[in-house]
């Protein structure tokens, strides 16, 4: 009898293990999706899984230039800033080559803004809705 309940609970383990940590793949279904990515396992009840929205990191980087054409050059000190919804979620400085890297936690499927201005102009573009895991690379050109 007892043999019978440890491979029972050996199957459930099993089968809620494979839900929460399936696939990466992000043209996935929305059952799939819950994995270890976007949410974490905080509490057993009654053996289902009680599961948290995790915060996501992400990363966007790229580089801030001045001009354009052969005149385009690097845009040092420029001030770069994600927002959303009006309000700014992160700003950091380029440095002297114009490169800058933006870290911080935000969700899938809103809308994002990023801001770049320096002396030679400024620039807002709106950003994809589904950043990839590994962050997105966009470069500024300032006019």
């Amino acid at each position: 009898m007892s043999f019978k309940i440890i491979l029972l609970s050996t199957a459930v383990i099993f089968s809620v293990c494979s839900c929460v940590s399936g696939p990466k793949d992000p043209d996935r279904s929305f059952a799939e999706k819950l994995n270890g990515d976007n949410y974490k396992s905080t509490d057993m009840i009654m053996g289902v899984p009680v599961l948290e929205r995790k915060p996501i990191q992400k990363k966007i980087y790229g580089k801030v230039f001045c001009g354009e054409g052969i005149t385009q050059v690097p845009a040092n000190h420029a001030s770069v800033a994600l927002t959303a919804k009006g309000r700014s979620l992160a700003s950091v400085s380029t440095d002297v080559s114009g490169a800058y890297t933006v870290s911080t936690s935000i969700e899938n499927h809103q809308s994002y803004e990023l801001k770049a201005s320096a002396t030679c102009g400024k620039s807002a573009m709106s950003l994809p809705k589904d950043f990839p895991k590994d962050g997105v690379e966009i470069n500024v050109y300032l006019k």
